[in-house]
C-alpha cells in the first residue's frame, strides 16, 4: 500500500483541480490514473479518472463529475482477496479504507502482481511436499532446507518401507503361475 496518491476536494472547479494535480505530480505520486475525492477529514467521497477530469468543462466542480460508487479495499483485507478484487474489476489502483472510510493509501496492480507471485510460489512449494521457503530457493542454506523438508522426507521413507514390505509378503504367498503352453507348473 502506498500512502501517496492524488486527491482533491469536491468543491474545487475542474480548472483548479488540474492546477492542483500538477503540483501533486511533482511530489512523485504513485499513480495518477485515478484521483480520489476526499472531505476535510480524509474520508472517501468519490473518484474521478483523469480522462473525465480533462474532458470536463473548466467551470464544473469536481463533485459534479466524480463517481460515488467507488470500489474499495478494507485495511484488513487479505492479500489474496485483494488480488481477486483486482481481477474482477480490472482497475489499476484501488483505495484502502478503514471502517470510517478514511483513506489510508492505494494499492496498485503492480503491487498485486508481486503478491500473486509470492502466493503462487508458496502454494507450489506446499504442493511439492515441503514447507514454504521464506527466501528464493538458491539463497536458502543447507540446514534450513533440511529443516523444511525433513518431516516430509521421513514420512515418505516410512511409507516406502511399508509398501516394499507389503509387496514382498504378498509375492511369497501367491502360487506360481501356470505355463500357458502346457499344463506344467
Amino acid at each position: 500500500m502506498n500512502p501517496r496518491y492524488a486527491r482533491l476536494r469536491p468543491e474545487m472547479s475542474v480548472d483548479e483541480a488540474i492546477t492542483y494535480l500538477r503540483r501533486q505530480a511533482r511530489e512523485r505520486l504513485e499513480t495518477i490514473y485515478y484521483v480520489y475525492v476526499l472531505d476535510t477529514e480524509q474520508r472517501l467521497l468519490g473518484v474521478v479518472s483523469f480522462r473525465d477530469l480533462f474532458s470536463a468543462p473548466p467551470e464544473k466542480t469536481v463533485r459534479d463529475i466524480m463517481r460515488t460508487d467507488v470500489v474499495t479495499a478494507h485495511v484488513e483485507m487479505d492479500q489474496e482477496a485483494l488480488s481477486r478484487l483486482f481481477a474482477e474489476t480490472d482497475f489499476l489502483a484501488i483505495p484502502v479504507v478503514d471502517a470510517e472510510r478514511h483513506v489510508k493509501g492505494i494499492v496498485t496492480v503492480d503491487d498485486i502482481v508481486d503478491v500473486v507471485q509470492e502466493e503462487a510460489t508458496e502454494d507450489i512449494q506446499k504442493i511439492g511436499g515441503m514447507e514454504a521457503l521464506d527466501a528464493p530457493y538458491l539463497e536458502v542454506g543447507f540446514w534450513a532446507m533440511v529443516r523444511k523438508r525433513a518431516g516430509w522426507l521421513a514420512i515418505l521413507f516410512v511409507g516406502e518401507m511399508l509398501t516394499a514390505t507389503a509387496m514382498a509378503t504378498s509375492s511369497t504367498r501367491s502360487p506360481a503361475p501356470s505355463c500357458w503352453r502346457c499344463s506344467c507348473r
